[in-house]
């Protein structure tokens, strides 16, 4: 299978940047004993998400318990949910995973004849302990050895936290290879730096570079100071809420939207993913089991209560602003 042209509509959308909400796509599983993946709930996933006012996908993540997939898993996954986007929007997936350089970039080459782009997992480039100019030259080989692969980031908090700097960003959206951005920054100042560092980088070019904040409560920072919008877990609950805060920013009715997603951040988040798999069954009624490879830990009573608010404090919310909500069971106006 040869490297998937660079020429398609959702490649174009993701070049030029589009300012939303990217799902960090959850994994459904069947409730056998190997808990396989469901793919026709992918799929339907996959449509609520984008009819849900998606700018793109990130499939293959850690909300998609990439951990715990197969290398198979992993590109079936992927290729699934960008047959079933269609071109829509444009699709991403995780393809970096530790080891030899060589051996990632052989699976980068591999995930990227299935996506738009492929999205390497920062702290994969280095240990823990190893300093950031071990990382940037591991980073460089590994973009001699993808060819003109289109590139993206993910600073995933797992297994441990590693974090580019302004500077980092700023070489790596000057190489050209690089079109999505999933910041796990918890600084507000380093947020508006890096920014800017990449925003000033990617002047210089012909395309535009996407930078999304993996935290909900710095959707509206990002969005004022030129970022590009929101990347990350609150995606799987109400991904209507992001796409008009996104797209709404400048409202007069928008603090209202960012705080509350702020705030609901912290509840929903409790045993997730699995809170996310019981949130669509409980609240949309979606035919998805609660299944996890990651857990099996349940939410307490405590937490369910919560949740419940949660969702009500958003149907209110979305009743009251006129914000439409997509029912991931019947795709129709909830």
């Amino acid at each position: 299978m040869a490297l998937r042209k660079m020429s398609s509509a959702a490649f174009d959308v993701l070049r030029r940047g589009v300012k939303g909400v990217w799902p960090t796509m959850i994994t459904p599983f069947k409730a056998d004993s190997s808990k396989s993946i469901d793919y026709d709930m992918v799929e339907k996933l996959t449509e609520w998400y984008i009819k849900s006012g998606s700018a793109g996908l990130f499939s293959v993540c850690l909300s998609s318990e990439f951990y715990q997939l197969t290398n198979e898993e992993r590109l079936q996954l992927a290729e699934r949910v960008h047959n079933k986007a269609a071109g829509r929007v444009p699709v991403v997936a995780s393809g970096t995973f530790g080891g030899p350089i060589e051996d990632q970039a052989a699976f980068v080459r591999e995930m990227a004849k299935r996506v738009d782009a492929v999205v390497i997992v920062v702290n994969r480039l280095a240990e823990k302990e190893e300093s950031n100019d071990t990382w940037l030259e591991n980073a460089k080989k590994l973009l001699d050895l993808t060819d003109d692969v289109p590139m993206g980031f993910y600073e995933s908090p797992e297994p441990y936290s590693r974090v580019l700097t302004p500077d980092m960003l700023s070489w790596a959206v000057s190489t050209g290879r690089f079109y999505f951005h999933k910041d796990g920054s918890t600084d507000r100042q380093l947020v508006t730096d890096k920014i800017n560092a990449a925003t000033q980088a990617a002047s210089k070019l012909d395309h535009n570079f996407g930078f999304y904040t993996a935290k909900a409560h710095y959707i509206k920072h990002v969005l004022d100071h030129g970022g590009y919008g929101f990347s990350g877990i609150s995606a799987n609950f109400y991904p209507w809420v992001h796409a008009w805060l996104c797209n709404n920013y400048e409202n007069k009715h928008a603090d209202k939207v960012q705080h509350f997603l702020g705030v609901a951040d912290n509840v929903i988040r409790q045993k997730y993913p699995r809170s996310a798999k019981m949130y669509l069954s409980e609240y949309y009624g979606l035919p998805i089991t609660s299944e996890c490879r990651i857990h099996d830990m349940n939410p307490i009573e405590e937490e369910v209560i919560k949740m419940k608010f949660a969702f009500e404090m958003m149907d209110e919310m979305c009743r009251s602003m006129n914000i439409k909500m997509v029912n991931p069971r019947t795709l129709e106006e909830a």
